[in-house]
Order: C-alpha cells, then sequence, then structure tokens
C-alpha cells in the first residue's frame, strides 16, 4: 500500500512481472482493509508506506496483525526511518524496513526473504517510549 500512485504502480509492476505476486493495492488505511476484507487467508506479505494520510501504515500494520499474527510485513518510507516503526509500538527488525527508493530487484529480495523467514512483527506495550526524544 503506498499513498502516491506513481510509486504504486513501479511497486505492483515490480511484483507482479519480477516475482509473479498478485497485488492488491490501496491509497488509505480505510481501501487496505475493504481491499482485504474477504481474502485474510490469501495474503501473503503486506508491504506498506509508514507515512499515509490519516492513519499510518503502522496503524494499519497493527490491525492486519491482529487478524494475521504471522503475515509478515515489509514497511517503506521515503521520509522517516526504520525507528518510527518501533515508536508507534511494532518491534520491527530492519529486515521490515525498506527505505524508498529503492531498485526492484532489493524489493523482491526482501519480499522473498520476510516471506521464507517466518520472523514475525511483535507488539510492544510501551508505544512511544523508545522513539528519539520520547520521555
Amino acid at each position: 500500500m503506498d499513498d502516491e500512485a506513481v510509486d504504486q504502480q513501479t511497486i505492483r509492476h515490480i511484483l507482479e512481472s519480477g516475482g509473479r505476486f498478485r497485488v492488491l493495492t490501496a491509497e488509505n488505511y480505510d481501501q487496505a482493509l475493504a481491499a482485504v476484507a474477504d481474502r485474510w487467508d490469501e495474503l501473503d506479505l503486506a508491504l506498506l508506506d509508514v507515512a499515509l494520510p490519516g492513519k499510518n501504515g503502522v496503524e494499519l500494520a497493527k490491525q492486519l496483525l491482529s487478524r494475521r499474527p504471522d503475515l509478515p510485513i515489509l514497511f517503506i518510507s521515503g521520509h522517516v526511518g526504520a525507528s518510527v516503526i518501533r515508536f508507534y509500538g511494532i518491534d520491527a527488525s530492519e529486515r521490515h524496513f525498506l527505505q524508498k527508493p529503492f531498485e526492484g530487484q532489493k524489493l523482491l529480495e526482501r519480499v522473498q526473504d520476510l516471506m521464507s523467514s517466518g520472523e514475525p512483527l511483535n507488539l510492544l506495550a510501551s508505544a512511544g517510549r523508545d522513539a528519539p526524544g520520547a520521555e
């Protein structure tokens, strides 16, 4: 999910042609939940932009994980770093984050790595405490 149409189309093309994945797209939190409403068991991975209008990609990840705790999630962003994911309450390793811009091959490698690793994301009880400058 990416709120920028050009990025969304490019990512879709990379995943469908290079990785032979079927891709569902959405521009915001509500569209994403509607897109997966009847497809929870079909999801193999969620690719989420951290910075979105309204509820952000991390909030969407929490909602997805509440239904599918085993769902691999890859966050992307051109605006923030991986530390913001922890600030919002998800314990994610660096392998769960890819900084934009990125090359198509790097995206495919990261997606396949996450899908094969089975490394889960964990919700933190102390959301907001680990951010730089947070008290």
